[in-house]
Formats: C-alpha cells, structure tokens, sequence
C-alpha cells in the first residue's frame, strides 16, 4: 500500500505543488512583491486547489464513474468558488452581498451544466 501511495502520479504533483505553494508564500511578503510574484501565487494556489481536488475525486472512482464523475464537477466547482472568494478577498472587495450573490448564480450553473451532461451520458 505504501509503495503504490509513493508511485501514484498524482500524489507526487500535488506534493510539489504544496511544497512550491510553501516556498513561495513563505518568502514572499505580499507588502512589498511586485504584481508578477502576487498573480504567481495565486495562479500557484489555483493549480493547487485544482490538483487537490483531482485527486480527491479519484479517490471517489471505487464507487463508479458517474459518482467519480459528479464528484469531480462537484469539486472543480468548490475549487472556482474558493479562487473567486479568495482574489475578492485579497484585493479587500469581499463582501456578504457578493457571497450571497454567487452562491446561487453557482448553484444554477452547476445544475444547468449537469443537467445536459447527465442527459447525454445517458442516451449512450
């Protein structure tokens, strides 16, 4: 089990995507980096969420590919959300009028984009 953790593919790049992600918000004092460094960091902390929650959805692939796959939409969505909510949040623009209005613009996109994804699976 442990030689099969050490060799899947996945696991190792968001292991470096995590350690990158430690270096460069360690080293980096967002006071006085330049805008190249901030954008950086957060496309690095975008790769990372999206790493973490690839992975996470193919730890759902043992229960069937349609939950692998509703998992996976499921979770790419959670990562977009969390970016939108932290760059608000970093630039100070962050309020509850904006979480409250996101929330079920998301909702609706999730189930109209489901919606015809499920539909054309199923036709197959």
């Amino acid at each position: 089990m442990k030689q099969k953790l050490l060799h899947n593919r996945h696991l190792q790049i968001c292991a470096a995507l995590i350690a990158a992600d430690c270096l460069v918000f360690t080293f980096v004092n967002p006071q006085d980096a330049s805008a190249l460094w901030l954008i950086g960091g957060f496309g690095l902390l975008g790769c990372t969420l999206f790493g973490l929650a690839s992975l996470l959805a193919s730890s759902l692939r043992g229960y069937g590919e349609r939950t692998h796959q509703a998992g996976k939409r499921f979770l790419r969505y959670g990562v977009v959300i969390s970016l939108v909510l932290v760059g608000l949040q970093s630039i100070g623009q962050l309020t509850v009028k904006d979480i409250a209005a996101l929330l079920p613009f998301v909702v609706l996109a999730y189930l109209y984009f489901g919606y015809g994804k499920k539909f054309a699976t199923e036709k197959t």
